[in-house]
């Protein structure tokens, strides 16, 4: 269950690192303070959560990003009318083991490139501020820099109208609780759909008050059950709740936008939503909220990720660079020759052609050699 609410707890790899190390193949299932302590933050966070906000494609969007010796995580936010950071989403995930060797300044970049990726949807093609709190990153787009890693990774990013701005790591507390939770949330329960609201609006519906009555009077209503006052329907042994016309639009928010919704399409929104409730005209209902949702019509068909061309190495002496293509295949001469192996002399531009029988690495080393 937590991990289908991961995309709304802060931090979830860094929070789960500890129980996650108990489902390794072949580990000592041993309980430990910080297993403990893993668990008890994971059922804070699955009963007490920040408010999201919907996200407003008007405005831009703030990406906080950062990472820790185990994890890497991020948030997308955006302000408010009051000038206040709200967030939007959360994201984050464990480090690979070959990550966990990365340089400081790699596992910053790793987190941006990462945290980009993951919220392009709603970033591509839009300004937007990236907070980090390692300096360095400020100047990625005008310093090369020695790794080859990062200077790969700002390719990826060329295409993205960002800016990145240095927050100190006290003050980038949203982000840098990579290692534990921020107290100060906002909270909000995780079910949004109130149990007071449900009573009485079930009541003051027709259909729903004439079960209510005959269950309370001693009544059996076929396939329905009063559970603390509140009207359920059992069909195969599924306990689906009654929902009031008041509170449809709530209960498809809930299954499709908000928690563990996911913007998922029909298919996995239709079959969530049906094992949980039930009132009249569900599936037509459940069709026309998802085909209306903006935020979907906003994922579909994203333009392609296209990389930045790089400047080629200038070469200072003929023939100190050459390039090499082969043309072909072409119809077959006399000698059997169907393929032209061409070099090019960077500096000069001087090209010289020759032809061969196939293509294989022995033959364009004798003709390179020759």
């Amino acid at each position: 269950m937590a991990s289908y609410y991961r995309r709304f707890i802060r931090n979830f790899s860094s929070i789960t690192e500890p129980l996650n190390l108990l489902l390794r193949k072949n580990q000592k299932f041993i309980w430990t303070t910080e297993c403990e302590k893993s668990f008890n933050n994971l059922i804070n966070a699955l009963t007490n959560s920040p408010i999201l906000i919907y996200p407003n494609f008007k405005k831009d969007f703030i990406l906080a990003t950062d990472a820790s010796g185990i994890g890497i995580g991020a948030i997308l936010s955006q302000l408010d009318e009051n000038n206040q950071e709200r967030v939007i989403a959360y994201a984050s995930r464990s480090l690979k083991p070959a990550e966990r060797n990365y340089s400081a300044t790699e596992l910053e970049c790793l987190a941006i490139v990462w945290a980009v990726e993951n919220f392009r949807h709603y970033l591509y093609g839009r300004k937007f501020k990236i907070y980090s709190d390692h300096n360095p990153l400020v100047y990625l787009d005008n310093t090369k820099n020695k790794s080859a890693r990062i200077n790969r990774w700002r390719t990826e990013l060329a295409d993205y109208d960002k800016e990145i701005i240095y927050k100190k790591g006290t003050k980038n507390t949203n982000a840098d609780a990579l290692s534990r939770m921020n107290e100060d949330s906002e909270k909000k329960e995780v079910n949004n759909i109130d149990k007071t609201d449900v009573q009485g609006l079930q009541y003051n519906n027709q259909e729903y008050r004439e079960k209510i009555d005959k269950i309370k009077n001693g009544e059996q209503v076929q396939n329905f059950i009063l559970d603390n006052n509140v009207l359920f329907q059992v069909k195969n042994n599924v306990k689906r709740l009654c929902i009031p016309d008041e509170l449809i639009g709530d209960t498809l928010r809930t299954c499709h936008n908000d928690m563990g919704g996911g913007h998922f399409g029909i298919k996995k929104t239709w079959p969530k939503i049906r094992e949980r409730f039930v009132w009249n005209n569900m599936y037509n209902d459940t069709v026309d909220y998802v085909k209306s949702c903006k935020i979907c019509a906003q994922r579909k068909n994203p333009k392609p990720t296209r990389a930045a061309l790089q400047p080629l190495n200038d070469a200072t002496y003929p023939f100190q660079m050459i390039g090499v293509d082969i043309l072909g295949p072409l119809k077959e001469t006399k000698l059997g020759n169907k393929y032209i192996l061409v070099f090019t002399d960077y500096l000069s531009r001087w090209a010289e052609a020759f032809p061969i029988k196939r293509i294989d690495a022995k033959t364009i080393a004798k003709v390179f050699i020759d």
